[in-house]
């Protein structure tokens, strides 16, 4: 009996071993995951701040952009020939 016991003894010890490993690599994982959500969350808001002076440098660029009528193919020429960079150099 005693050496069934200590058999059973054997199996719980390796299976705590797996598990520990389990664990361990599980663990690893998890930090990993937290540091690529980390840096993915930090690209995003660089993006959106990099985008946000696009936009207001492209506000002050055009400040009565309401009365361009860009959304029209007229207007967006007009716009375009007004913003070009032989305009620019003039």
């Amino acid at each position: 009996m005693s050496e069934q016991a200590g058999s059973s003894v054997a199996v719980i010890q390796e299976r705590q071993a797996l598990l520990a490993r389990q664990h361990d690599a599980v663990a690893e994982a998890d930090r990993e995951l937290a540091d690529v959500l980390a840096s993915a969350h930090a690209a995003m808001r660089e993006s959106v701040r990099r985008l946000d002076a696009i936009a207001a440098e492209l506000d002050r660029a055009v400040p009565d952009q309401d009365q361009l009528a860009v959304d029209t193919p007229m207007g967006a020429r007009e716009f375009q020939r007004s913003w070009s960079p032989s305009s620019a150099r003039s």
